[in-house]
């Protein structure tokens, strides 16, 4: 993971939801499937299960030397005195501190994701090896290398600015910092699809392509009581790189949008591109990003206080030892990046849980949504489930202490079974957001 983005992620906070679903348009029709199957909502076939048990051990011993790796080589940064020799090059080259700045930061953001480019190569392989990523390695370096360049303006930037009010106001420099970050986020946000996104992915207006799929999409626009014009549809050439299904809500204000993969649109049926966007119209329509963007700040506010106490106290125990001088000296970052990393470790439960329960109630609005509109809501979405499963080699039984930990969406296995068994329509049933 990457080093001081914690605030640029912060920035860039919000509601990512993914709908990853969709099905083969070749199989059978979605009113069949699984109608009346009451054994597993989601399966693989015994050669696919094959592979992608596979898959997931190595997923999960990557997660787990990732996560390890990132404490260890901030601690190295530290104990070998790599962050003080950094800042004391920083400090002979320049006099004023904010020059410094941006000598160390670069050069930190650079160490960082080189330390870290093994793993993503890995990550690539194992891409490439199951199927799941086509895209070439020498485009891949690029991407790599773009993000490298977005990570070092972007972390430039925040950094610079937290340690100036770091210097200013040695005491209260996490209120004021936490003051700041609000406009950033509000302005990560809206900038992200419009400026970052374009970056690593192409995109055009689902109306230039499908314009009578956007005319289908209205009407469960219609019966959102939403108004999203077709210009803020947009289809995202997403098999350029991967095989795999997914969709997306985006952006703030002006800049919010409704993303679909095109790999979505070539492996779906009709009734499934409009249960997909209806999962994605819930997440546009109960507000979710701004929801993120609230939690995000409540989350940074904690995070700040903590990392005030937890940076004061490592400075003043460990200071002498890894030759950091004070809090207000650059090379604290690395120890500031360090508290942050066990920080997010430690609350990825919380953040994946929330994001589990946002991703639920979305799938509920989407099978609600299109009913009337789909002739089977829940064969359609137990359909676009398997099918995403397949296509992304999901497990049927993922270990409960990883979803835990690490998902931040259901299983593919409790979505299909919740989509097979939601009925609130038979009598008895109560709609959560649609009357009968």
């Amino acid at each position: 993971m990457l080093l001081f983005c914690l605030f640029s992620a912060a920035c860039f906070a919000q509601t990512k939801a993914l709908a990853q679903a969709v099905a083969n348009p070749q199989s059978q029709p979605t009113a069949q499937v699984h109608q009346n199957d009451r054994g597993p909502a989601y399966s693989l076939p015994p050669a696919k299960l094959k592979r992608a048990e596979a898959l997931n051990r190595d997923d999960n011993w990557l997660w787990a030397i990732g996560t390890v790796w990132g404490l260890v080589y901030l601690l190295l940064f530290l104990r070998l005195h790599w962050a003080a020799r950094m800042s004391r090059f920083a400090a002979g080259i320049a006099s004023r501190p904010w020059v410094q700045g941006l000598i160390f930061l670069p050069l930190l953001i650079v160490a960082i994701r080189l330390l870290n480019l093994p793993l993503s190569l890995i990550w690539h392989h194992l891409g490439l090896a199951y199927g799941l990523s086509i895209e070439r390695w020498p485009a891949w370096a690029w991407d790599w290398t773009k993000g490298l360049l977005v990570s070092m303006a972007i972390s430039t930037l925040v950094g610079s600015l937290l340690f100036a009010i770091v210097r200013h106001s040695p005491r209260r420099w996490w209120l004021w910092f936490w003051l700041l970050s609000l406009p950033l986020m509000l302005a990560g946000a809206y900038a992200e699809p419009l400026i970052i996104d374009p970056l690593f992915n192409h995109f055009e207006p689902l109306a230039r392509s499908h314009p009578e799929l956007v005319a289908q999409l209205e009407q469960v626009v219609q019966r959102s009581g939403e108004t999203i014009a077709p210009d803020h549809m947009f289809l995202m050439k997403a098999s350029e790189k991967t095989t795999q299904m997914n969709a997306y809500v985006t952006g703030f204000g002006g800049s919010k949008r409704v993303v679909v993969w095109d790999t979505s649109l070539k492996k779906s049926t009709p009734d499934e591109v409009l249960f997909i966007f209806g999962h994605e119209l819930g997440h546009y329509v109960l507000g979710d990003v701004v929801h993120g963007l609230m939690m995000a700040a409540v989350g940074t506010l904690v995070a700040l206080w903590l990392a005030f106490h937890a940076v004061h106290w490592l400075v003043c125990r460990y200071g002498a030892r890894w030759q950091v001088p004070a809090v207000e000296d650059w090379s604290a970052i690395v120890v500031l990046l360090l508290v942050f990393n066990v920080f997010s470790i430690l609350s990825a439960p919380i953040g994946n849980s929330i994001s589990r329960y946002v991703e639920h109630r979305a799938d509920v609005y989407g099978q609600e949504i299109v009913h009337g509109i789909v002739a089977d809501p829940q064969a359609t979405g137990v359909h676009s489930f398997q099918t995403m499963g397949e296509e992304s080699l999901d497990i049927p039984d993922p270990n409960r202490w990883m979803v835990f930990w690490t998902y931040s969406h259901p299983s593919t296995a409790a979505r299909a079974e919740f989509a097979r068994d939601y009925d609130p329509w038979k009598p008895g049933g109560r709609p959560r957001f649609f009357s009968k």
